[in-house]
């Protein structure tokens, strides 16, 4: 085991051509027979981009180059061996120079005798503060570092180990030479008996990047897990905290990010986001945001309405007129859930339809979702009541691509993720979303997790709950919303005029949950699906965004926990006051059926 750190050869610096964006890849192994190195790359841009994809040997020597134009919205694998005629050396490092700043890609090194592979996405950034947050040993499993130092300085490395379940912590110092790289197991880099599992912290007075290793079993698993950029001048102990409270939750894994005023966002991690692989979770590793989408959907509603292709008094029949009392229903009914149409995710057949379907990720338009809701009563009549209603915002959706003529996902990326730099947020089932994503699983209550990534097409939930993001992202689409950036004033206070309380500590908008908690009120949502839980918000008084992502659903949900968790960081004692305020209701009646 220990000689495979030999071979990884982490990145150094490469000049990017002017005007275009460098990415690393940090290890490659192309040796005959016995390595192979395959590189995946994702354009989720609505233009083509261009990727100069050059190959170095460990010493730095450029060994050869090529030129990949990738199609908007495209992918592409290839094998080392397929892309490059020769390579002078078996192993080495990658990057790729590309013309788009939406470029995102991963290598996956492979041992062709035993089957043992691992994973290393692509980065664009070196920093002097990195965090690993899981790695582990026992008699099974060994885990080692690879850390390089992209600077022509030397580099001055303070190593800090911490036990996940006592909190005792190790720190090593060590040198690093300028361009040079930090090979070793962490049986050699710490004395003593290494905790099962450990997080590491590295500060480096140069910029430094790196990953560690764990092995399983030789190398018939092996377990990448990426360093993070961190500051630990921020919020020290946000991923110990999220650490101790994810102990309680215990299923795959959890992400934790708050931003406040005059900082960079901070997003702690915890967990896995493979449980088959073991690879460990990032903050950049995109989950399930449910119902969040709600809120995206309600900004391009009103930005209709700013351009006055559209106004809240409009009635459904000008763009549906075959829907059921169409000229009854008004876009602000259906932002605000006051419409009483019956939300299709309740309808028996539809469960019977989606649960039969599991496993062959069958799309569904959103003509074939109303189908489920057209013949059903009004739950009241129009505009004389509240119920949140999935089917609201599938019209919605329907509505923007009437509108604009042109498809929801284009204009939810043309209006609001490009121009706000939303680089890991897209809508499932619409678009290609990265191979590095965190894995979606389910809970039925029996502990068992199921891996619903690609068992059921995200196209069931559409412009009503399909988006997956990240939460620096959606803590960057929460201060655009709610500090003007994407509408105006007058069309964001629309959008805050609730429309009827949830609980006595919640009231829904239109497309925004209102929370109070200690006085302070949080504009945001929540969101559940078959694999994942999530929330946003914004608290305007403190001028500070938070969110939190779990990649599975359980039928007793711990996101308040991590919610709470955040407050008390943000400076709110929430208490025991329900924050979330809405559990999906599809999620009982799918783990009956499962049971059944």
């Amino acid at each position: 085991m220990r000689w495979f750190l030999l071979f990884c050869a982490f990145f150094g610096v490469a000049a990017a051509p002017a005007g275009e964006h460098l990415l690393r890849a940090p290890h490659f192994t192309s040796k005959s027979g016995e390595w192979e190195t395959t590189l995946t790359l994702q354009n989720p841009n609505s233009t083509s981009a261009t990727v100069v994809i050059r190959a170095w040997s460990e010493t730095g020597k450029l060994m050869s180059e090529l030129t990949l134009n990738l199609q908007p919205f495209s992918g592409f694998t290839g094998n080392l061996r397929s892309l490059f005629d020769q390579l002078e050396e078996e192993t080495g490092r990658l990057t790729l120079a590309c013309n788009r700043d939406h470029i995102h890609g991963v290598v996956m090194f492979r041992n062709l005798v035993t089957g043992g592979e691992a994973s290393v996405p692509l980065v664009e950034e070196a920093g002097r503060h990195l965090l690993l947050p899981l790695m582990e040993n026992d008699d099974r499993r060994i885990s080692g570092l690879v850390l390089s130092n992209t600077a022509e300085e030397q580099a001055e490395l303070r190593i800090t180990m911490r036990d996940l379940n006592g909190g005792r912590a190790t720190t090593v110092t060590t040198t690093l030479a300028a361009q040079a790289k930090l090979k070793g197991i962490l049986a050699d880099l710490f004395d003593g008996e290494l905790p099962r599992q450990v997080q590491l912290e590295v500060e480096s007075t140069t910029p430094v990047t790196g990953f560690a290793l764990t092995f399983q079993d030789g190398i018939s698993q092996i377990i990448t897990v990426p360093g993070n950029l961190w500051d630990p001048g921020r919020y020290p102990g946000l991923q110990h905290r999220l650490q101790q409270e994810f102990a309680s939750i215990g299923l795959a894994g959890a992400l934790a990010g708050i931003h406040v005023p005059g900082e960079d966002p901070v997003v702690a991690v915890a967990g896995l986001a493979d449980i088959v692989t073991q690879r460990a979770m990032r903050p950049d590793a995109a989950a399930d945001a449910g119902s969040i989408t709600k809120t995206f959907t309600a900004a391009l509603v009103f930005m209709l309405i700013q351009e006055g292709k559209l106004s809240l008094d409009d009635t459904l029949d000008t763009w549906i007129p075959d829907f059921p009392r169409a000229a009854e229903i008004t876009v602000r009914m259906l932002l605000g859930h006051t419409s009483g149409i019956f939300d299709y995710t309740e309808s028996e057949t539809f469960f019977q339809d989606l649960v039969a379907s599991f496993g062959q990720n069958q799309a569904i338009t959103p003509e074939e979702l109303l189908a489920y809701a057209r013949d059903r009563p009004f739950v009241f009549e129009p505009g004389l009541g509240w119920s949140y209603s999935n089917t609201n915002y599938i019209l919605l959706g329907m509505i923007i691509e009437s509108v604009t003529g042109d498809q929801y996902v284009n204009q939810l990326r043309r209006r609001i993720l490009v121009p706000l730099g939303l680089r890991r947020t897209y809508l499932a089932g619409s678009e290609p979303v990265p191979p590095d994503r965190a894995r979606a699983y389910y809970n039925d209550g029996s502990g068992e997790l199921l891996d619903v990534t690609e068992a059921l097409d995200m196209s069931w939930l559409w412009a009503a709950g399909a988006l997956i993001s990240i939460p620096e992202d959606l803590m960057v689409f929460a201060r655009a919303l709610f500090e003007g950036e994407l509408l105006q004033a007058d069309s964001l206070q629309a959008m805050l005029t609730t429309t009827s309380p949830i609980t006595p500590f919640s009231r829904y908008g239109l497309g925004v949950i209102i929370n109070e908690v200690d006085g302070l009120e949080l504009y945001g949502h929540d969101g559940g699906t078959f694999g994942g839980s999530a929330y946003f918000a914004y608290i305007p008084q403190l001028d500070t965004a938070l969110a939190t992502q779990l990649n599975h659903f359980a039928v007793n949900s711990k996101l308040g926990t991590l919610v709470r968790m955040l407050l008390n960081e943000a400076g709110i004692g929430a208490g025991d006051r329900r924050v979330v305020s809405r559990r999906s209701v599809f999620i009982e009646t799918y783990s009956k059926k499962r049971r059944d």
